[in-house]
């Protein structure tokens, strides 16, 4: 008997590159975390 693959193996596509809107969302999301990191302090008074 043959062993059967995970159908998923099948489905899975190579990711295609990001578009420039995407680059700029992924920048300003690490901007922000980092601004997180920074002041928490600042955060948690208010």
């Amino acid at each position: 008997m043959k062993k059967k693959k995970h159908p998923i193996q099948k489905i899975r596509k190579p990711m295609p590159p990001p578009t420039k809107k995407e680059i700029d969302k992924k920048k300003e999301e690490e901007k922000n975390l980092a601004r997180k990191k920074v002041d928490p302090k600042e955060e948690g008074l208010e």
